[in-house]
């Protein structure tokens, strides 16, 4: 899809490349963490609900498992796998 606005073009153009989907997961990633940090009066349950829905399914949202969108994480399943991934 063509744009007259080059930066529209430009975005456009990101969201196709697996960077941009990659920027996009992680936003959604920790932005769901977030939600889910709220104190539950202030928590909407059905949009977590939505967003994880979408996330295990729609295939824009789901390319990537969390253990790369969290580098927390991954550091985590580095360390705790140190042994067999490096030998030491």
């Amino acid at each position: 899809m063509e744009t007259q606005d080059p930066q529209a073009q430009e975005a456009l153009d990101l969201y196709q490349t697996t960077r941009g989907r990659l920027v996009i997961q992680k936003a959604i990633y920790f932005g769901l963490q977030k939600m889910k940090e709220q104190p539950e009066e202030f928590r909407e349950d059905s949009d977590i609900a939505d967003i994880e829905l979408l996330r295990q399914f729609h295939p824009a949202f789901c390319s990537f498992p969390d253990i790369m969108l969290d580098q927390d994480q991954a550091r985590e399943y580095f360390n705790s796998h140190r042994e067999v991934l490096t030998g030491k």
